[in-house]
């Protein structure tokens, strides 16, 4: 069974859910029997990447393990989130060097370039403009957060001070955390 999966059959879960390249592999070491997540919804940090990973069966299973990993949030007593913000510029630019290759390649597909005619000077910087997906931060916490759970975080007051706040909804509880760096 899916080490994910079987986390969420324990009693309590903490789930560290969030955009990519914020923090998420730090705390999920750092919190026992916690998982992360960057998508119950399709949206994932990457599309190119999501497309050529799923594919054909793997695309089918990675659906009903998604769909059940999704069930089981919903259907769970108390859900407690961990989510976290982090300049956007600073983590689409890690963003966009973790997974370099696929954005590469969706620049060739959607451009009439090719390898051999691009001017390899400002690749990345054609790559970073045209083709990554600047808003992503910006729409990740509505097509995430506000429709798994009903907060709207980016509509609540946030303790700068303190750098986190905490939100309640029903059966879930979201702990917003600011990465400074």
């Amino acid at each position: 069974m899916n080490k994910k999966l079987k986390r969420l059959l324990k009693k309590e879960i903490v789930l560290v859910y969030q955009m990519g390249k914020v923090g998420s592999s730090t705390i999920e070491k750092s919190i026992e029997g916690s998982f992360h997540y960057h998508t119950l919804f399709k949206n994932p940090p990457c599309p190119p990447a999501f497309k050529i990973r799923r594919r054909g069966v793997k695309k089918f299973w990675r659906y009903l393990i998604d769909l059940l990993v999704l069930l089981l949030v919903k259907s769970r007593k108390k859900v407690k989130i961990i989510t976290l913000i982090r300049d956007p510029r600073a983590r689409n630019v890690s963003m966009l060097f973790q997974d370099f290759p696929f954005w590469y390649v969706e620049y060739f597909k959607r451009t009439n370039e090719t390898a051999r005619t691009a001017d390899g000077s400002d690749i990345v910087k054609k790559i970073y403009r045209e083709v990554f997906p600047h808003e992503y931060p910006a729409e990740w916490f509505d097509k995430e957060i506000l429709r798994l759970t009903g907060i709207d975080v980016l509509n609540e007051e946030f303790d700068k001070e303190k750098g986190f706040s905490v939100y309640k909804n029903k059966n879930f509880e979201v702990m917003l955390l600011e990465m400074t760096r």
